[in-house]
This record gives structure tokens, sequence and C-alpha cells, in this order.
């Protein structure tokens, strides 16, 4: 019986060991700082339908200015664009290049750099400073499909999954496809623009809103949204072959701004309140895309079509952390403060359990 009670007291006693050990301070692995000096390259691949795409021009601007940890601020070019670029997840990248691109075609921006598809399928970016880069590409004809390549966001240098840096960065460009079934068939289309608001009343919204239609980097259409429309307007009678954007011609004071444009036919122009962006730089490091299917199926005639997967570039993660060292966080989320708490909670029952025991013993005694 005294064997008994002297092993449980010693298995007591190891549990609350155990229960102290998160408590110890542990070694976070530390992200080295970039070279803010270092030329960095982009090897961007363009293959639809297994053709490479020889021919078609890409284009480059610099978006973001990294410090040593590669956070980034926006660059001189960009400064006046009031677009949201804080806890972006990957819909949120996908949705600032969108934005973006939109931006660079109705204004004219010079891009910081060009490079065209050559027999393999390649456009290659070199002597690319650090920074946060915007990379576009012209619509790609082949008999009746055509492709647009998808603006994403990536950043030179990018980082691998052990968190190590590479300045040169390759990644397979992203793009939706419209088939022309010739015949007969339609090579018309429809698209549909809706504002949404999220500020939760917090100020003032205009009365109104003016987007505009770009066909090809022009204005083409320019429509006044309004409660009296429901905030939305649809354009018919559009050519498929024709590469369209959205973009809202002033951003309301007090809001920025994203342009998304997920089901290819619907562009959502959401104007989000400062008051309710968390404030920060803006994540980092966006990864460069997932590779897109190399060959998309045929659309039948009459039939919208199914595009690649959703545009845009995949960041580590569904919030892409900064590069400063993060928070000593558990990684189910849960913070660090109640494990010391019932650590403590724990070796109080155990002393109050080991003092009843031997009171017990005495009084047997």
């Amino acid at each position: 019986m005294q064997s008994f009670k002297f092993i449980k007291r010693w298995l007591c006693l190891a549990l609350c060991l155990v229960l102290c050990l998160p408590m110890l301070p542990g070694t976070a692995r530390a992200i080295d700082p970039i070279d803010l000096e270092a030329k960095t390259s982009l090897t961007l691949t363009f293959r639809p339908g297994e053709r490479p795409a020889e021919g078609t021009e890409f284009r480059v601007w610099r978006v973001g200015e990294p410090d040593q940890f590669c956070n980034f601020t926006k660059t001189e070019a960009f400064a006046d664009y009031d677009v949201v670029v804080t806890n972006l997840d990957a819909d949120g990248w996908a949705d600032l290049a969108n934005t973006l691109s939109g931006y660079v075609a109705r204004d004219k921006i010079q891009p910081d750099a060009t490079a065209t598809v050559n027999q393999e399928g390649k456009a290659v970016f070199s002597d690319l400073p650090v920074g946060l880069y915007l990379v576009t590409g012209d619509v790609y004809k082949y008999g009746r499909y055509t492709y647009t390549p998808s603006a994403i966001m990536v950043s030179l240098p990018s980082r691998d999954a052990e968190d190590q840096w590479h300045y040169d960065v390759t990644a397979k460009a992203k793009y939706t496809e419209d088939y022309n079934p010739g015949g007969g068939g339609s090579s018309k289309t429809s698209l549909k623009v809706v504002k949404i608001w999220e500020d939760e009343g917090k100020v003032t919204r205009p009365a109104e809103v003016v987007i505009q239609l770009l066909k090809d980097g022009e204005v083409y259409d320019t429509v006044t949204l309004n409660e009296g429309n429901s905030w939305r307007h649809t354009w018919t009678n559009l050519s498929k072959s024709a590469k369209w954007q959205v973009v809202e011609k002033t951003v309301p004071e007090g809001y920025a701004v994203l342009v998304s444009n997920d089901s290819q036919y619907t562009f959502t122009v959401t104007n989000t309140s400062e008051s309710d962006i968390p404030p920060g730089p803006p994540p980092l490091d966006p990864r460069p895309p997932e590779d897109p299917p190399e060959n998309p199926p045929e659309n039948p005639p009459g039939d919208n079509p199914p595009g690649d997967t959703p545009p845009g570039n995949t960041p580590p993660g569904n919030n892409p952390p900064g590069n400063t060292p993060p928070p000593n966080l558990p990684q189910t989320g849960m913070l660090w403060w109640p494990v010391p708490v019932l650590a403590v909670s724990g070796m109080g029952c155990f002393l109050a359990g080991w003092v009843k025991d031997r009171k017990d013993e005495d009084h047997e005694a």
C-alpha cells in the first residue's frame, strides 16, 4: 500500500513537470535579412495548352520598396493609389494585382522592365532590384482560343518552405481562356460590376461612385453606381477577344479599394474604410503562383469557358506573415498565457493532495 502511494506521488510530480515545460524559453528560428543591394531575376513560364506562347510580352512594375526583412512600403510611382495592402490572404494578393493592373493600364504607367516569351515558353527578367513586383502579360490567341494571363504579385527575393531567400525566382503564369466556337456561335459576352462596402457604418458613404470599364487598356465606358441601381451594372455585347478590366475612377475619401474578378464575368469593387483596415506594413513575401493546368479542356459551344484556377499568386499559408520574426504563439491559435496558469494550478492540486496523504498517513499511524 505504501509503495503504491509512493508511485502515485511521483507520477503526479512528473505530470506537473511536463506541464511546466511549455513555460521554458525556446529558441525561435530567425529569418535572415535580405541583401538590399542584390540583383534578382524572375523566370516566368507561359505555355497555355502545352504551346509556348512565343512572342507574348510580359511586364513588371516595382510596387514595393523593402527593408532588410522585406517589409514593403509603396514606391513613389504607386504611393497615391488607395489600395488595401495589409492582412491579405491568397485571394487578397490576387485582388491587389488585379486592381493595380487596371490602374497601370489606364494611367499608362511605364513598366520597370519587359520580357518576351521565347521558344521555350519562358520570359526572363534579370538585374531587377529587390522589391515587390506587379507582373502582367499580353493576351495570347491561338486558333479559336484566347488566353489572358492573370496579373500576379511576386516578391524578389522570395522565401522557400525553409525560410531561405532565393534571389532567382521561377514561376508559371496563371491565365484564363476563352473559346470562340465559330459556325455562328457567339463571340460576344456580358460583364457585371458590383460595388461592396466594408465600413460597418463608421463613415459616411458617398451617394455614388464612378466605375470605368477598360478595353485593352483604354477607357471604353463609364458608369455611375448608387442605391438607385443597387450599386451594380451589366455591360452586354462585349467582344470576347478583348481584354476587359474595371477600375474605380476616384476612390472615395477615407476608403481603400480592391477589385476582384474571380468568376471572370463579374467584377467586385470593394471599398473598405481606412478605420477598418488593420494598421501595419503589408503582409510579406507573396510566393510565386502555383502551377496552372497546362492543357485546359476545350469548351463546348455555348458554354462559358471554365477558365483557370482563381487568378493570382499563392503566398505562404492563408494569411502570409511578415518576415520579421513572429511572436511565439502556439500553432493551434491559443495564446500562451493559459499554459502557466494551468501548470501552477496543477502543481497546487498536487501539493494539496500530497499534504492530505501525509495527514491521512499520520492519522492511520
